[in-house]
């Protein structure tokens, strides 16, 4: 909900209800993988190679 808020995922209202539709789903999801990606990059770096 607080992502629908915030307007960073697409919502189709029905009634009460919000319903993502799909394609909306995988954009959302291909979109956080690749900023967990980034903001971990240098940690995981680091423990591989610096350790």
């Amino acid at each position: 909900m607080r992502r629908i808020a915030l307007g960073e995922l697409r919502t189709e209202r029905h009634g009460n209800r919000h319903r993502i539709p799909m394609d909306e789903v995988d954009r959302f999801r291909r979109t956080y993988v690749r900023e967990i990606a980034a903001s971990s990059a240098a940690d995981v770096e680091a423990e591989l190679f610096d350790g």
